[in-house]
């Protein structure tokens, strides 16, 4: 039995988020000006600094440091790792320097944004399990018999027949694929009532436009981007079963695979639109980009699927929204999922992880979980991105499409990552002014000779250390050496001085001990 091997063609419909865990800081990792978002090469930009400037690096020890201030106090000349533009709003109005905080996109070793294989198998066997759940009739069952279900369906990872469908990352994107996306945050607060978040006042807001905002990179709609997909039929076969015990969902091809997916869906695409047209006022926009999505995905072919995947998707996106009813309804009270009211007061209450309790502040007393009032809406919050300057797109939409396998190996990567790199590559290349060598020189051990510091002595001495360690000429390597010596022996205290901690075994007068001996040739 051949394996099957595709390569895969992703298109997000709309814009596409995935994180690293990390949150980028307005005038530390970035800046905005009215053409682009700008992110900084900070490590590159302090390692020049340390070598132009070691008294100036010393400062970066403060508590209370200001990277905006320290640049432009020192004029430090600024580096630019790479650059986005910012989507559904206009940067020449202002609006950019609003920007606070923006979420990073996933970047390889070398600083490549790309797509991560696991993320898009997630998101396949969520579609899969919705899939085999729907057809067992097990959807509105009680929470065991849904995870007994679930456990005879796919069994454990090690067992489940799941691990016949490999996914490779993507290859790696260019910075011109991605943007910097705005998003609003739609809120219920009731069943007929609805509006936008505002963390600052915690109201819900008519207007979107006085609404918080969220930003985040993400990778642009109508671009491709393409990894490798295999179905190893090996794992199908009778013996090796027996032997590896696989249990669970099987399935016949790619086609099945991709049907099961359109259909879960079009089955999401109908329960938001019934969802959203409750509140048509608001969400006018998502409203058509869902309609028309579901005339997309009922005009696709056996080679395509359209599903959902990634940040922003939602409590009923990640989980595939398989538990519903009275299953929904009981891990919300053990879990104390949404919103939640004391039923004495009708005030919201609040649930410890910890210990699994409610308790209302109000009446000061814990609540059953039985007894607990839910909002009867779950989940009551959407996350919708601007575009032309109205919220329009809900995240993570994607096209998947399988072509041949050899497609993958046509597009190469670019050897190049960073925009900066590329317009530093295509400038003539300068001839160096001439230096005189024993002027560079001084200068160096006179910057050396700044940035010690007696009082942090012992615990920045790896620092000095390293710098000596790492001096390419040796005459600067020895002056730089014995200052430091003859510093160490004559500190302010005398308790603390080289003589007395090389006696007590003191790791940093060793330590100089040992390089001293190497570059000076003495004790």
């Amino acid at each position: 039995m051949s394996n099957q091997t595709y390569t895969y063609e992703l298109i997000p419909i709309t814009p596409l988020h995935v994180g690293d865990g990390n949150t980028l800081q307005s005038n530390l990792d970035f800046t905005v000006n009215k053409f682009a978002f700008e992110v900084r090469d900070l490590d590159a930009m302090f390692r020049k600094l340390y070598q132009d400037n070691p008294k100036a690096f010393a400062e970066l020890n403060h508590l209370e440091f200001d990277l905006g201030k320290f640049i432009s106090t020192y004029k430090i000349q600024k580096i630019v790792k790479y650059s986005l533009p910012l989507k559904g709003s206009n940067l020449r109005s202002g609006h950019g320097r609003h920007i606070k905080e923006v979420r990073s996109f996933v970047k390889n070793g070398l600083g490549q944004p790309y797509l991560p294989g696991s993320s898009l198998k997630g998101a396949i066997y969520t579609d899969l399990l919705v899939s085999a759940l729907q057809n067992n009739h097990a959807l509105n069952s009680g929470y065991k018999e849904l995870e007994r279900q679930i456990k005879q369906l796919f069994g454990d990872p090690q067992q489940s027949r799941m691990r016949a469908i490999q996914v490779s990352d993507t290859n790696p994107l260019d910075f011109e694929q991605l943007g910097v996306y705005e998003l609003k945050i739609f809120n219920l607060k009731s069943e007929t009532e609805a509006g936008w978040k505002s963390f600052s006042t915690r109201q819900n807001i008519p207007d979107f436009r006085q609404a918080t905002s969220l930003y985040v990179e993400a990778v642009c709609p109508e671009v491709s981007v393409y990894g490798q997909i295999k179905l190893d039929r090996f794992l199908f076969q009778t013996s090796v079963e027996k032997l590896a015990n696989l249990k669970g969902y099987k399935f016949n091809g790619l086609p099945e695979i991709t049907a099961q997916i359109n259909q879960c869906s079009l089955d999401t695409v109908k329960r938001e639109l019934d969802f959203l047209q409750k509140f048509s006022t608001h969400l006018g926009k998502v409203i058509e980009f869902y309609e028309d999505l579901e005339k997309k995905i009922k005009g696709l072919d056996e080679n395509s699927c359209i599903l959902r995947m990634s940040w922003g998707v939602g409590w009923k996106g990640m989980t595939g929204d398989w538990l519903r009813g009275t299953s929904l309804e009981r891990i919300r009270r053990e879990a104390g999922l949404g919103k939640i009211f004391c039923p004495d007061c009708d005030k919201s209450i609040y649930f410890q992880r910890n210990t699994g309790r409610f308790y209302c502040r109000n009446c000061e007393k814990r609540i059953a979980p039985n007894q607990v009032k839910l909002f009867p809406i779950f989940p009551k919050t959407r996350r919708f991105a601007l575009k032309d300057g109205i919220p329009s797109l809900p995240m993570g939409w994607v096209e998947l499409r399988f072509l041949d396998k050899d497609v993958f190996y046509k597009f190469k990567p670019k050897k190049t990552t960073q925009n900066e790199t590329t317009v530093q590559a295509s400038r003539p290349v300068q001839p160096k002014p001439k230096v005189d060598p024993e002027k560079e020189r001084k200068e160096k051990l006179e910057r050396f000779i700044q940035n010690i510091n007696l009082q942090k002595f012992g615990a920045e001495i790896n620092t000095y250390l390293e710098q000596i360690k790492t001096t390419a000429d040796e005459k600067l390597k020895q002056d730089m050496c014995k200052y430091l010596l003859d510093k160490a022996k004559s500190l302010p205290n005398k308790k603390q001085r080289y003589d007395k901690a090389l006696k007590q075994n003191k790791k940093w007068a060793l330590q100089l001990k040992n390089l001293a001996e190497k570059v000076l040739g003495q004790d």
